[in-house]
């Protein structure tokens, strides 16, 4: 059962939902929220859905920091069931047609939603992916 601790959007639909499953990560978390609000995308044209998957830690007032920071961003919780069950809570509440997903210790360039955006102009794309540089 999914519980919907916060919801700011407006009334326009995104584009892209950015699905992210946490657990247990506010500090990895704040830094990924921090990437995503320095989109080069306007923050108007994507959404991000914060899947908490039963976190003992305060990920509600790190989703709350970053609403303040305009981000149109959900915290929908669950009970532990693991990463992929977050990520089908996450799909379940998405509103735009495009998915994108990323876990709660990644830092996304500043290009990516622009960049994934312009690889869906090509219809007979179903599914992108990109390169990934660990530190």
């Amino acid at each position: 059962m999914s519980d919907v601790t916060s919801d700011r959007l407006t009334r326009a639909a995104p584009a892209i939902s950015v699905i992210v499953p946490v657990y247990n990560r506010a500090a990895a978390l704040r830094r990924l929220l921090a990437a995503l609000s320095h989109q080069a995308l306007s923050k108007q044209a994507f959404e991000v859905l914060v899947c908490d998957d039963g976190s003992s830690n305060d990920i509600a007032s790190v989703v709350q920091e970053y609403q303040q920071q305009r981000l149109k961003i959900r915290h929908i919780r669950q009970t532990n069931r693991g990463p992929a069950a977050a990520r089908n809570l996450g799909i379940a509440a998405a509103r735009a047609p495009l998915l994108a997903f990323t876990d709660s210790d990644c830092e996304p360039a500043e290009d990516w939603l622009e960049q994934l955006r312009g690889a869906f102009r090509d219809p007979a794309l179903g599914l992108a992916g990109g390169r990934i540089e660990f530190r």
